[in-house]
């Protein structure tokens, strides 16, 4: 017998014929956007147990950070550098 969880197969024989079953492929979850009425409709009809509110940053990402902050990372630079060795005792 073999059993393969990925493919959600499983084959055998029976009484000399080789048997294969396959299992049910789960649908695909995927997030859409909702109405308001739908989402009242929902937890009225106790179908919601969680939910996000997901919204777009209006807030643009800068390239580099502020001025006084490069200044630290420039100056303790030593301090944010991968190690590949024991560092030696002063």
């Amino acid at each position: 017998m073999q059993c393969n969880w990925e493919t959600r197969t499983l084959e055998f024989s029976n009484d000399g014929h080789h048997v294969l079953l396959q299992g049910v492929q789960s649908p695909t979850l995927g997030v859409s956007e909702l109405t308001y009425s739908q989402f009242q409709k929902w937890c009225k009809g106790n179908e919601i147990w969680a939910y996000a509110i997901v919204g777009h940053s209006q807030i643009p990402l800068a390239d580099q950070p502020p001025a006084p902050v490069q200044a630290l990372l420039t100056e303790y630079s030593d301090l944010f550098q991968l190690h590949t060795t024991l560092i030696k005792k002063l």
